[in-house]
């Protein structure tokens, strides 16, 4: 009898301790895509739109983080979501807010020097603003609710978003020299869906009515998976055509279609 009693024990501890480990990984995989999304960011805007917009995605970082901060004072129904549940559907919406974010960038027709004679481009910066900072708004939501509902254990989630971030530091500059900016920002959204997939099982109940999510984000998971290792094949060989000079009077696409008007004599993959 007491033998059964502490089996059951044993088990309920188990599933509670591997639970947590996977939130405490989420939450670090969370700030990895955060760095990876803003170095990648301050490379691409300092292409597209000159040296004053990558200085400016640090501040929308901060920005991000600090209305995350505000968001859960205001809202303090959001600590009592579970954590796992709330974690999975951060990941899952980091992940759609950087491709819009992307998306944003790419297309959105706004020229930082045209502002002062183009009133429009002033709206269009606006939109340009907030677009770039809800991913960061999201990936503060993870971290700071994960330290709110944390409790005693708060420092371990504390500990790993240092060590997330740390890491993004230092993914950035490879993933960007692998696989160009598309393929950082690809990276980062993988990460974002492995932190989702990480913590999806984790409430059965919601898992059970939640399946043909579950499938679709994973689903989309082996596909950027996939994508970003055609991205690196092509960036490689990119790279050696630069070398060998085939491109030398072509600019590669990427920064053609960032900067159509600006001089191409960069070949090479960004």
């Amino acid at each position: 009898m007491h033998g059964e009693k502490f089996e059951v024990r044993y088990e309920i501890s188990r599933g509670i301790c591997e639970m947590f480990r996977k939130q405490v990984f989420c939450v670090s995989t969370l700030a990895t895509a955060s760095l990876v999304l803003e170095t990648t960011l301050t490379r691409l805007l300092a292409v597209s739109q000159f040296y004053h917009f990558a200085f400016l995605i640090i501040s929308l970082a901060l920005l991000g983080f600090g209305i995350s901060g505000t968001l859960l004072s205001i809202f303090p129904g959001l600590q009592k979501v579970p954590l796992g549940r709330l974690l999975a559907y951060l990941g899952l919406g980091f992940v759609v807010s950087v491709g819009f974010a992307y998306t944003i960038v790419n297309f959105l027709p706004f020229d930082s020097y045209s502002i002062a004679w183009d009133r429009r481009q002033i709206f269009l910066f606006i939109l340009f603003y907030i677009a770039l900072t809800i991913p960061f708004i999201i990936s503060g939501l993870g971290v700071g609710s994960a330290l709110a509902i944390g409790g005693d254990q708060s420092h371990k989630f504390y500990a790993a978003n240092l060590l997330g971030s740390g890491s993004g530091a230092l993914l950035a500059p490879t993933a960007l020299f692998l696989a160009g900016v598309p393929g950082a920002i690809l990276f980062s959204v993988i990460l974002g869906l492995l932190a989702c997939l990480m913590v999806y099982k984790q409430d059965q109940n919601w898992y059970r009515k939640q399946k043909p999510l579950g499938w679709l984000v994973s689903g989309v998971f082996l596909g950027a998976v996939f994508s970003l290792m055609i991205l690196i094949v092509e960036n490689f060989q990119n790279r050696v055509q630069c070398r060998s000079g085939s491109l030398a009077q072509r600019p590669h696409k990427v920064y053609r279609k960032l900067s159509p008007d600006r001089p191409s004599h960069v070949c090479c993959p960004l």
